[in-house]
């Protein structure tokens, strides 16, 4: 060993020595505790066929749910939420549905297993979600419907205010969301009546099968209550008497858009009204076509004399000809139509028969649409505006001709079949015209 390793060796040893003994000058060093172990997080079977995910109402979709949150439990430590659930599910009746199709006597088992408790919970905001927005009745599937009922049921349980996520799925229609209330309140008093609660239940059924919402604007036939509606956001800006079809000849159900108005329109009268209800009286008495301001059109369109026709030879299968109302103020239909697209061969028009407006029940159609209001229809859809009128349309009416002009704005018509409705807060029954509510 050399001298300078001889040196470093012994500062070495010097300086261990010095902190060993300052060290021993000092209080001893604290031993650090180890930390708790992390809490145990209870966790559900994660195999779909487990008997816990067995007899539930959505049972994919709620092991679906736990997947994806690792199978941990989300109610357990929340009686808050829970009671939250439970109350809005004990009040089904208010959303026209029924609570015992959500578990609720089971949950209210103080014995119920904690593990069946979570998922029954789960599955009851599931499926109440799911008939909130598509009715008890509509099993159809809806893929992206299923994502965002789970989605809701999350944020519902990180963030609270169950209600206000559960009824966020509720159908976006202002019809609906009058008739929700004012039925809520009904059932509050608990005044309501077995038919009543029946109507309602079908009635916000039919809202909830609407798959697209209607937009700011648009027109509205009520059938059951024969009337006509002009909306403009929330509001009905234009309301008007209607006449819809018979029993036997029912106006249907339909979206569309109108595109157009004719003043002093033709009417081409069906085929088959034209076989069933003319040709008999034609047989009888030619000058029924004349009476009626019709002519008689062949297969290339050409006008024919009625006296140059063969009625006696026609019937329901041979009828090689076609029935034309000319015309003017004694035209079924009368002096405005409003064309639309449909497959039904209907549209919504005048009418010269303005005293079937004075009915009560007004189901007097072939299954058009009779309108009282027609001419201020007409000038509104053809200014945007109530309070004006169109001067172009005005020149036509006061020539009497036909003319067809084209809407500024064309608007969509919704024909629908409420029997059950709310205006102004205040719940309306109406007759069941088509007895599409089903046996009583």
């Amino acid at each position: 060993m050399t001298v300078r390793t001889r040196y470093e060796a012994g500062r070495v040893i010097w300086f261990a020595v010095a902190l060993l003994a300052f060290g021993c000058q000092r209080k001893s060093i604290p031993v650090v505790e180890p930390l708790p172990p992390s809490p145990v997080v209870m966790r559900l079977p994660d195999l779909p066929d487990d008997s816990l995910y067995a007899g539930l109402i959505s049972s994919e979709q709620v092991f679906a749910f736990y997947h994806g949150v690792s199978f941990a439990l989300q109610w357990s430590g929340d009686h808050g939420l829970q009671d939250s659930l439970l109350k809005m599910l004990h009040d089904a009746r208010a959303y026209g549905l029924e609570p015992q199709h959500y578990h609720v006597d089971t949950l209210r088992d103080s014995a119920l297993a904690p593990f069946r408790r979570e998922v029954l919970l789960t599955d009851a905001f599931l499926a109440f979600g799911h008939d909130l927005r598509y009715g008890h009745q509509d099993k159809l599937v809806y893929p992206e419907a299923d994502s965002v009922r789970r989605e809701v049921l999350r944020r519902a349980l990180t963030e609270g205010r169950l209600r206000v996520h559960l009824e966020s799925l509720e159908p976006p229609f202002e019809g609906y969301r009058q008739l929700r209330r004012a039925w809520g309140q009904l059932v509050d008093t608990e005044a309501e009546s077995p038919e009543q609660w029946r109507a309602v239940q079908i009635n916000l059924d039919r809202w909830r099968m609407e798959r697209k919402p209607w937009g700011m604007r648009y027109l509205l036939v009520q059938v059951p209550s024969f009337m006509l509606y002009l909306v403009d956001g929330d509001s009905v800006i234009l309301s008007s008497r209607v006449v819809v079809g018979e029993p036997e000849t029912p106006t249907p159900e339909l979206t569309s858009t109108v595109t157009r108005v004719v003043t002093y329109p033709y009417w081409h009268v069906p085929r088959k009204i034209a076989i069933k209800e003319y040709l008999p009286a034609i047989q009888q008495d030619v000058s029924v076509v004349e009476q009626n301001n019709f002519e008689v059109l062949n297969r290339d369109g050409k006008v024919l004399h009625p006296d140059s026709v063969d009625w006696a030879s026609f019937n329901s299968n041979y009828f090689p000809v076609s029935l034309r109302q000319k015309e003017g103020h004694e035209n079924a239909l009368g002096i405005i139509k409003f064309e639309f697209r449909n497959p039904y061969g209907v549209f919504l028009h005048d009418t010269n028969a303005r005293r079937l407006f004075r009915e009560s029940v007004r189901a007097f159609s072939h299954g058009c649409i009779r309108m009282e209001k027609a001419e201020a229809l007409a000038h509104y859809l053809v200014t945007g505006s109530l309070d004006k009128k169109s001067s172009q349309l005005t020149k036509y009416l006061a020539q009497k001709e036909k003319h067809v002009i084209s809407v500024s704005a064309p608007i969509p018509v919704y024909v629908r079949y409420f029997t059950a409705e709310a205006r102004d807060g205040e719940l309306r029954f109406y007759a069941d015209l088509y007895s599409k509510d089903g046996p009583r």
